[in-house]
């Protein structure tokens, strides 16, 4: 008799804060979060006034932010998440475009990862692990 072993998935162990407007484009990325497996939550925010109370509530592992938000833009937010508990190397911009203007100011503040939609999900995977991955070693 052959004895199989099924290793249970591992329960997350990061909290997400996922800001984005686009409602196809939130639900894209929470499956591919999802499938990730290492996310014990995942708290979305459609805007940048709704992002900002939940990171003056909460402290995040990951913050994967769209910079073109209604209400407060994504680079209010990142005034604002230096003013938190959440810090910029746990943060990921997702955004379609970039201006020169927006790249000068997210390179001033530290951001060290951007990532321009579109794109495939191994990217975005690739991209996610290189910044939690130090974290998912405990």
């Amino acid at each position: 008799m052959v004895e199989l072993t099924i290793e249970k998935p591992k329960k997350g162990v990061i909290d997400l804060l996922l800001i984005e407007d686009q409602k196809e484009m939130m639900d894209l990325l929470v499956q591919y979060c999802d499938r990730m497996g290492i996310f014990k939550s995942i708290i979305k925010a459609y805007d940048g006034a709704d992002a900002l109370v939940k990171m003056r509530n909460q402290r995040f592992g990951l913050i994967l932010l769209d910079l073109h938000l209604p209400k407060k833009d994504g680079l209010s937010l990142i005034q604002e998440i230096v003013l938190t508990e959440n810090t910029i190397k746990n943060l990921i911009v997702v955004s379609g475009i970039i201006t020169k203007k927006e790249l000068e100011y997210l390179v001033f503040a530290g951001v060290k990862n951007i990532l321009a939609k579109p794109f495939l999900e191994e990217e975005f995977r690739r991209r996610v692990l290189s910044v939690v991955s130090s974290r998912l070693k405990k």
